[in-house]
This record gives structure tokens, C-alpha cells and sequence, in this order.
């Protein structure tokens, strides 16, 4: 099974949580974020790092980007 044993945030406008199940083989798992765009207008890009028992490399990027509009 897929354990993730990490998962943080890029920065402070971003938080992660850890999922706390291993994930079998052929299932799915969440990894849930939420990013606070408080404050930022316009197309933001965010990370969340993760790290996992994963052949070749044990740490991932995950990249996401958002557009933030403005109140009007």
C-alpha cells in the first residue's frame, strides 16, 4: 500500500492535512488543502509537499494554480 507519511504546505496561505490511512493498491486516497486567498488578487501558484514510500523518489510536488478575483 501507499503510505504518505507527510504532506506540508508550500506556504503560509496554504494548509494540508496528512491523510492517516495507507492507500491499497489500485484504490484512492485524498490529500485535503485549502489555500486563503485573503489579501491576493490575480493567478496565484501554490504548493503542497509530499513525501511517501514511493519507488525512485519519496518526495512530490504537487503543484496547483488558482485565479483570484477581486470582490466586486
Amino acid at each position: 500500500p501507499l503510505v504518505i507519511a507527510d504532506v506540508h504546505p508550500g506556504c503560509g496561505c496554504t494548509v494540508a492535512e496528512t491523510p492517516t490511512e495507507p492507500i491499497a493498491p489500485g484504490k484512492e486516497g485524498t490529500i485535503k488543502g485549502a489555500f486563503d486567498s485573503n489579501g491576493r488578487v490575480g493567478t496565484q501558484h501554490k504548493s503542497i509537499f509530499v513525501s511517501a514510500n514511493t519507488k525512485g523518489t519519496q518526495h512530490h510536488d504537487m503543484v496547483f494554480t488558482v485565479e483570484v478575483n477581486k470582490k466586486g
